[in-house]
């Protein structure tokens, strides 16, 4: 990916597309098998993952809730493919990321409020590399950024209050100009509901709770997400930002493991609402459609199976003693 600050610009920019690549295989997946039942929304620790099919064990090990899914489509067809989605997650909840789109976006913004009415599933509705597509905003000479994502969130708003509206940032976009003003005015601050705040870099893991409190002071009324990337990203970046190197293998076990025993802490403390997981496909990782990618695993790909394997049964064993 071109790191404007966005962690999966090679990734999520099809994530916002990702809809319509996921469809055959989640409709597949859940003629195959049943996914886990979701726990009760009044749950102390919930944990999501991205919409790539994970096996029930899987969602049973981590306890899925909720699902996060990309969507271009108009949105009625996406709440369809959502709906047939959470079909097999009982009392789960939906977090949808679209395009920042103006022009687009603030009409279907009020859209997904009024289908929201009908689909209680529908937890938020976000942006995800907002830093990055925010910026676009301001480059494209595209109208009034500031006055197109203040539609954005009050069309949200507009039919049911209790929709909300999330991004997903990373560790290094936090002292962005694109969250402060004048480019991001304390109006729209205060109206993010939540943060998904994902590493960039694995060896910043251990400033991750400082990051939280980071976030928390720029948006006050969110709640943030702790993201996890559990796959093998030796390939896809740096292990530092002040060093070209990758991550050897060990350092990314290591490191992925410091982060995950802080993010379960937080979590469990309150200070984070939700763990979300990227990807998902928890026990199908031989077949996740993005290996093939130019960036994401050149050259390596069984190596980046195996490794990312090892990260799953690290997050697993940490699940049987922290959350079981």
């Amino acid at each position: 990916m071109v790191v404007l600050g966005g962690n999966r610009q090679d990734l999520t920019l099809w994530s916002s597309v990702r809809v319509i690549l996921l469809l055959v295989p989640v409709l597949l997946a859940l003629s195959q098998c049943q996914f886990a039942e979701a726990r009760s929304n009044d749950s102390k620790l919930k944990f999501m993952s991205w919409a790539d099919p994970n096996t029930a064990d899987w969602d049973r090990k981590l306890h899925i809730s909720g699902i996060r899914m990309g969507c271009s489509a108009e949105p009625v067809n996406c709440m369809k493919t959502a709906a047939i989605i959470m079909q097999s997650h009982a009392n789960g909840k939906l977090f949808l990321s679209v395009v920042l789109k103006p022009g687009e976006l603030e009409g279907n913004a009020t859209e997904y409020s009024k289908l929201s009415q009908q689909s209680p599933f529908l937890e938020e509705v976000g942006i995800d590399d907002f830093v990055g597509q925010y910026a676009r905003l301001f480059t494209s000479g595209s109208g009034d950024p500031v006055a197109t994502l203040s539609s954005v969130v009050n069309g949200l708003k507009s039919q049911n209050k209790n929709l909300h509206f999330g991004i997903t940032l990373y560790e290094n976009e936090l002292d962005s100009p694109y969250l402060k003003e004048p480019k991001m005015t304390a109006a729209l601050r205060n109206g993010v509901d939540y943060v998904h705040l994902f590493l960039i870099y694995r060896s910043n893991a251990r400033n991750y709770e400082s990051y939280v409190r980071k976030a928390k002071e720029i948006f006050p009324n969110a709640k943030i997400i702790g993201g996890v990337y559990a796959y093998d990203r030796i390939s896809y970046i740096p292990c530092a930002p002040s060093d070209s190197r990758p991550c050897t293998a060990q350092e990314e076990l290591a490191l992925f493991k410091q982060a995950l025993e802080i993010e379960l802490r937080l979590l469990k403390n309150g200070e984070l609402d939700w763990m979300e997981f990227f990807p998902g496909a928890f026990g199908n990782e031989a077949t996740w459609n993005a290996w093939d990618r130019p960036r994401i695993c050149p050259g390596r790909k069984q190596d980046c199976i195996a490794n990312t394997q090892k990260l799953r049964q690290a997050l697993a064993d940490a699940f049987s003693k922290e959350v079981e």
